[in-house]
């Protein structure tokens, strides 16, 4: 080990104390070792210590022992070794993600999230875009313009009148605006929020988003109820084929004779996708499908009743069977589920804008003038709209 003289000895608990932050501990091969980091790693790690430890002179022995260590691997240059680095790397990765990540923020939206997870809503909306190039003034004139079609609906102009005559949405002459019942992470999070927060009947006040401004009319609400995985066959009406409903008819007598369910399945279903698997289909909450139609009748399915009678769909005639009810899990068992979604929404958006107050609020930040032109000459003005 390499030769270390001490410079403080007797005096040391006087000096370690000291005011001056500047007086040197002890030197090994005539590098200083300053009292103040001698000072910081005792403190921080003094919880940890044996009680036989925890008197800094009993310490200063371990401290120096760490320090020797230390000086003997970088003299074997082990910092440099592939191994080491990768290991470093990983440890940097870990603590600059810790940093980065505004955990406060990111547990107030997930626990958000589970509470609205509890119920799916049914609404319907206008929209008003912004015009190209759009300007604080053009905003405001939209603004305005939500606000007098919301005093026309007040006033008892009927939503859907309202949406045919006023909403930028292409799709509103098939839907009148109608959007179907959905829940958390299905529409972009200014909306969903506004819309959880708007009473069943209720037209919420303008409402913005990167599309433009929205009123919403929330026309339901009710229990989502967890999750239900179900099994189906499916058949569709074809020109000049078999009749569907006939079909179904009898597929689901031979089912109530004893006939597999699978199999029937894997013959008939003309679902290409899980025919092969006994109509299996992929677990799914409320709100999560394309035909509320077979959302309701799995949903209603039980142990006692866990096949459904003939249902007619937009996708054609369906026979569903039960594989399995799940009421919604607790909190603890969907917190990591729900901070990955967090983390992969718009949301995280909110919480880096945070992370960069805090930042800029402990940090000098200047910018660069001709970095910035560099990359405003690329980005075209319709990027912040995607």
């Amino acid at each position: 080990m390499k030769k270390i003289v001490l410079l403080c000895f007797l005096s040391f608990g006087s000096l370690l104390w000291a005011q001056d932050q500047e007086q040197v501990l002890l030197k090994i091969n005539d590098e200083p070792v300053m009292a103040e980091e001698f000072k910081r790693v005792f403190s921080k790690n003094l919880d940890l210590l044996d009680p036989e430890d925890r008197d800094a002179q009993s310490y200063l022995d371990l401290f120096i022992d760490y320090k020797l260590k230390l000086n003997e691997a970088y003299a074997l240059q082990l910092d440099t070794l592939q191994s080491h680095r990768a290991e470093y790397n990983i440890y940097r990765m870990q603590l600059a993600d810790k940093f980065m990540r505004n955990t406060t923020a990111t547990d107030e939206l997930v626990k958000e999230a589970y509470k609205r997870k509890q119920h799916v809503l049914e609404a319907s909306h206008i929209l008003l875009q912004w015009p190209k190039d759009a300007t604080a003034k053009d905003s405001l004139a939209v603004y305005q313009r939500a606000v007098a079609i919301k005093k026309e609906i007040d006033e008892g102009m009927s939503f859907q009148a309202a949406a045919l005559k006023y909403s930028d949405d292409p799709s509103v002459t098939e839907n009148q605006g109608q959007l179907g019942w959905f829940g958390p992470f299905k529409m972009i999070y200014p909306f969903e929020t506004a819309a959880y927060a708007t009473a069943v009947g209720e037209v919420s006040d303008p409402v913005k988003t990167r599309f433009g401004y929205h009123l919403i009319h929330v026309t339901g609400k009710r229990e989502a109820g967890g999750r239900v995985k179900v099994a189906h066959i499916m058949l569709t009406d074809k020109e000049g084929g078999q009749d569907a409903e006939q079909k179904i008819k009898a597929i689901a007598e031979r089912i109530k004779q004893g006939a597999s369910f699978a199999d029937m399945a894997k013959q008939y279903s003309e679902d290409t996708n899980t025919a092969g698997n006994g109509g299996e289909l992929k677990a799914f909450e409320k709100a999560s499908l394309m035909s509320a139609k077979f959302e309701e009748a799995a949903f209603a399915l039980s142990e006692e009743n866990p096949i459904s009678e003939p249902v007619k769909t937009e996708f054609g005639w369906h026979l569903i069977k039960l594989v399995f009810k799940q009421d919604l899990l607790p909190f603890s068992d969907m917190k990591d589920q729900l901070a990955r979604q967090v983390q992969q929404d718009v949301r995280a958006q909110m919480i880096d804008a945070d992370i960069i107050k805090k930042i800029d609020s402990t940090i000098e930040v200047e910018e660069n003038p001709e970095a910035l032109a560099f990359f405003t000459d690329f980005i075209q003005e319709d990027f912040f709209y995607h």
